[in-house]
Order: C-alpha cells, then structure tokens, then sequence
C-alpha cells in the first residue's frame, strides 16, 4: 500500500527512477482497487434486480451520479499517475519517458494505413481485409503485452543513468559516505 501512496504523492513528478516493486504494486493496487468497487457495484444491481434492496428511483439516481463522479475523477487522477509513473520506470531502464506516446500512438500507425486503404466491403465480397486487420490488432496486442511485461519484470539499471541515481543500488561513493569510518589503533 506504500507504494501505492507513494505514486500519487509523485503525481506530477516525470525527473528520477521508480523500480519494479513501485510500479508493480501501484498496478496491482489500482486494479485490485477497481476490481473491488465493480464487486460491490454488481452485487448491489444484482440485489436491485431480484429485489433483495429496495430502493427508491431517486436515491438510486444519486447513488448512480455519485458513483459515476467518483469514478471519473479516480480514473484522472489514476491516469496521471500511471503516466508519470511510467515514464520514471522507463527511467530506472534508460529510456525516455516519451516511449509510452510511442506505444500509445502504435495502433494509430499500423491500423491507420489499414482503415484508408480498405474499400468497402459489399455482402459476399471476400473478407481478406478483415483478417489483415485482425492480424496487425493481435501484432499490436502482443506488442503492448511485451512492453508491459518489461516494465513489471526487467530489473533497472544497476549504475547512474542520465535520469538520476538508481534507487535500488546505490553508487559506491554514496555508499563509503553512509559507512561509518572506525578510527585505527
């Protein structure tokens, strides 16, 4: 949960490192999070519909309205964090924080050639155009799986990199000044 905190105490923070454990565990957290308030939403429609909570339009309205405000400012909120987030444990490996328009804008560059170049399809034409277009989407999926699956478990650089120090390994001058110097007899 520190880590978690953590990220949102660095909301605007883009200068520096993040390791794994606090990309990790901020990812985890926020989606064992969402996962939780859709249980308890499901739970209360399913008791709305079999008539286990009887409630009146109104305060269902409200609690709709509510639920719904709540979850467009999380969902802002989450999403700054996630990009400075990002960019930081894009960081810890070296690499700048803009790769993640990058991946971001991939689908854009593949599918979009695609959607120009597709004619219209007519009833009984074949459907080649659609496999193509299944085929870049899967491409891109796996591509997206890959960078994530970088982020959660390549470890960072060991040594300093142009963003700054690495927070799991300290440099050996940060280290000798941390070491308490016993005087010799």
């Amino acid at each position: 949960m520190r880590w978690f905190i953590h990220a949102f105490k660095n909301i605007f923070n883009y200068r520096g490192r993040a390791r794994r454990a606090e990309y990790g565990w901020f990812m985890l957290m926020n989606f064992l999070l969402q996962l939780g308030v859709l249980l308890v939403v499901w739970v209360v429609i399913a008791g709305l519909s079999l008539n286990i909570i009887s409630l009146s339009l109104a305060t269902l309205g409200a609690i709709g309205i509510i639920y719904y405000a709540v979850s467009f400012i999380y969902a802002i909120l989450t999403f700054f964090v996630s990009l400075s987030l990002t960019a930081r444990r894009l960081h810890d490996l070296g690499r700048s924080g803009w790769w993640q328009l990058f991946i971001c804008l991939l689908p854009l560059l593949l599918l979009g050639g695609t959607f120009v170049s597709l004619p219209i399809l007519e009833e009984g034409t074949p459907s080649t155009p659609i496999t193509v277009i299944n085929i870049i989407a899967s491409a891109v999926g796996v591509i997206y799986i890959a960078f994530f699956l970088v982020l959660f478990f390549k470890d960072g650089q060991k040594q300093a990199n142009k963003y700054g120090e690495s927070p799991k390994y300290p440099s050996q001058v940060e280290q000798k000044d941390n070491e308490r110097i016993e005087p010799s007899v």
